[in-house]
């Protein structure tokens, strides 16, 4: 019974191994071309130079609301309690609204890079299978997570030249 048992295992190896033969297996490292390809670079430029007015808004509108909490500091002796009360409920009023507003452009600006990485992340899979079928590959696989890839199989730089074009 063992020496069918190996034989078996032997067998599967061996069906196993041929019928790996013929699939030509390739990897490609997506964080390497996120790093590399111009169409990311230009994409973090324009989204840089559309946020960049309300950005400047709200550091401005954060840099006086310091001054006014200081100011309103160094005059609190001075001042009666109502009038100072008054003061703080404003501050904070003020704080409320720009922290509001920051979180506002913050939710912007990730649903805009969030929109252009997909598509370029569609543009990607698209140039990603045309290396592939140029070179004969029948599984492209992700590089993340697998211990050890021969560079023979990696098809990255491939894939970044044809996004460069």
């Amino acid at each position: 019974m063992r020496k069918l048992g190996i034989l078996l295992a032997g067998v599967m190896a061996l069906f196993a191994q041929t019928a790996m033969a013929d699939i030509k297996i390739g990897v490609v490292d997506v964080q390497q071309i996120l790093a590399q390809a111009p169409q990311v670079k230009k994409m973090g430029q324009q989204l840089e130079s559309e946020f960049k007015a309300r950005q400047s808004e709200l550091e401005k509108q954060q840099k006086k609301l310091q001054e006014d909490f200081a100011k309103l500091e160094k005059n609190k002796a001075v001042m009666n309690a109502s009038e100072r009360g008054k003061k703080e409920e404003d501050l904070r009023r003020m704080q409320r609204d720009l922290r509001l507003k920051s979180e506002d452009f913050q939710q912007d600006a990730n649903l805009q890079q969030n929109l252009r990485m997909q598509q370029f992340i569609e543009e990607l899979e698209k140039i990603i299978a045309q290396v592939a079928e140029a070179q004969s590959f029948d599984l492209i696989l992700q590089r993340d997570g697998l211990p050890f890839v021969s560079n023979q199989l990696d098809i990255t730089t491939e894939v970044i030249e044809t996004l460069k074009k």
